[in-house]
């Protein structure tokens, strides 16, 4: 477990040089050209690219937003916090 999220990071860091996450190659092409990924198998190449993409999603956003208020945001927004509003509206 503890390679493969080093292989994510690795790979993220990778991903980020190229302009990840606005602005990427196709996934055939980064398959294809980067040495770890063509020498594994095509599944596993996959699935760690897309764990990759989604951790500089990550941090892309990290850096841009302060997670509190994105927490707070997603929080507000949830079926709770509707139900709750639509509860108090009635009494």
């Amino acid at each position: 477990m503890q390679e493969t999220e080093q292989a994510i990071q690795a790979l993220a860091d990778r991903l980020e040089r190229l302009g990840a996450p606005l602005s990427l190659p196709e996934d055939w092409i980064i398959l294809c050209d980067d040495d770890d990924l063509r020498h594994m198998p095509r599944t596993m190449a996959k699935r760690l690219l897309a764990k990759a993409k989604k951790e500089t999603a990550r941090r892309w956003l990290y850096v841009r937003f302060d997670p509190s208020d994105m927490d707070w945001e997603l929080f507000e927004n949830s079926e709770c916090v509707t139900a709750l509003r639509s509860l108090t509206r009635v009494n």
